[in-house]
């Protein structure tokens, strides 16, 4: 999902600032992003939030809910707003185990008071809205993929407060070198411009 909503947006950015340094991507799930960055493999990473503050450098980059995803006929549906304590009984699709959102969700629901129900893992989010479409569970994904929604079998639903939150952090390793090449990486993100490209999210809330 940060691949596909912010990173066109960062290349372009980069590319027309720095056309001298270029970009070599990797998508993986945020525990695999942290593995190489602390190993030395790639020099930064935009990973879902919290992470290992005392071997990280964290530049916290935005903030969104979490929204319930169902299919248009599901008496969710035409609910105002949903508690997660409501999805007892729902058979839920995640993102792998790889992946940072899966354990925190597990967590939310746990902290509901119950065991989620997982019908389906995958590693595409687009993938899961299909399931999704395909009535074969619902699922919980931040609202500013909504901008890439294009299924209108699928409707969105806001949670119950207090939201759960998506929080997006750049990290790089802390007591190493940081290139001319990472550091004006860095720097654009803290560039008013560059937010004014992203999807409208939810203000980082303590």
């Amino acid at each position: 999902m940060i691949g596909t909503l912010f990173f066109p947006q960062i290349a372009m950015n980069l590319k027309e600032s720095y056309p001298q340094i270029t970009i070599e991507l990797h998508e993986l799930g945020a525990r695999v992003i942290e593995e190489l960055v602390d190993k030395g493999q790639i020099d930064a990473g935009i990973i879902v939030l919290p992470t290992d503050t005392s071997s990280f450098h964290v530049q916290p980059f935005i903030s969104d809910k979490f929204y319930l995803f169902v299919h248009k006929d599901h008496p969710f549906a035409e609910k105002d707003m949903v508690a997660l304590s409501d999805l007892q009984d729902e058979k839920l699709i995640l993102f792998s185990k790889s992946f940072a959102l899966h354990s925190y969700i597990i967590s939310a629901r746990k902290e509901a008071g119950f065991n989620p129900n997982i019908s389906y893992e995958s590693s595409q989010w687009d993938l899961i809205i299909e399931l999704v479409a395909s009535k074969l569970g619902i699922t919980l994904l931040p609202q500013s993929i909504s901008v890439k929604l294009n299924n209108d079998q699928v409707k969105m639903v806001p949670l119950k407060e207090p939201p759960l939150l998506w929080k997006l952090g750049i990290i790089t390793k802390k007591d190493t070198y940081n290139s001319f090449a990472l550091k004006k990486f860095m720097e654009m993100f803290q560039d008013e411009k560059l937010s004014h490209h992203f999807p409208k999210v939810a203000e980082t809330q303590q």
